[in-house]
């Protein structure tokens, strides 16, 4: 019989900025302590993100480069120790990734109510309370 005890503390952040001229940034990341899976003890890890993006276009398009893990911190290690079997183990990925992408609306954004658009079968069940049960 295996008795485990262990806890562990995930935190986690965003942030959004907002700058002048079309611009804004977005740092993000989380950490998680030491922890127990099963039989394996996983070391702590953690991940910084972050972006930039700029509204281009008049407002219809937006640039932004993104990096995730840039302190390259998203590394799973680890260690199996049970009965007669005692192991250590590192996940060696690049989980360094650096993107640039770009995105344009088409067409006008949607303004005013939008009383006409169907909201699904509780919209329905609303509308025949109103009206008395409809029977």
């Amino acid at each position: 019989m295996i008795h485990v005890n262990a806890s562990n503390i995930l935190f986690s952040v965003n942030n959004q900025f907002k700058f002048n001229k079309g611009w804004s940034a977005e740092l993000s990341g989380f950490y998680r302590s030491k922890g127990v899976e099963g039989q394996i003890e996983i070391h702590p890890l953690g991940q910084m993100s972050g972006g930039v993006s700029k509204q281009v276009m008049k407002g219809q398009g937006n640039v932004r480069f993104n990096v995730r893990d840039i302190l390259y911190t998203n590394r799973v290690k680890g260690q199996i120790n049970f009965q007669s079997t005692q192991a250590t183990f590192e996940n060696k990925r690049d989980s360094r990734v650096a993107s640039i992408s770009f995105t344009y609306r088409f067409g006008k954004p949607i303004k005013g109510p939008q009383n006409n658009r169907k909201k699904g079968g509780a919209d329905d069940e609303q509308n025949r309370v109103k009206v008395g049960g409809g029977n």
